[in-house]
C-alpha cells in the first residue's frame, strides 16, 4: 500500500484507504475472476479493473439481525 492509500494495479492505481498505508493487503481472485482485496481477515471489497476503483463490501447486513426467515412475514 502507498503513502496516500492506493495501491498499483495493471500500470494504474487504485485508492484504496489512507488508514492502511504502508500496510500490506492481499489480493485474491474470485471463481468469477474478479479480485477481492482484504487486510488481513478483513475483507475490503472488490476491484472494479475497468474504472479502476475498489467496489466496498455493504455495512449494513440484507436482513436485519434475527429476523425470522419463515414464509409469514413475521405475521403468526
Amino acid at each position: 500500500m502507498r503513502h496516500n492509500g492506493e495501491i498499483r494495479w495493471n500500470g494504474g492505481f487504485v485508492y484504496v484507504s489512507k488508514t492502511l498505508a504502508g500496510e500490506a493487503v492481499a489480493a485474491t481472485e474470485t471463481e468469477d475472476g474478479q479480485w477481492a482485496l482484504s487486510f488481513h481477515a478483513h475483507p475490503l471489497g472488490i476491484l472494479d479493473t475497468r474504472r479502476m476503483k475498489l467496489v466496498r463490501r455493504s455495512a449494513t447486513p440484507t436482513k436485519p439481525l434475527g429476523a425470522a426467515a419463515d414464509s409469514t412475514g413475521g405475521k403468526l
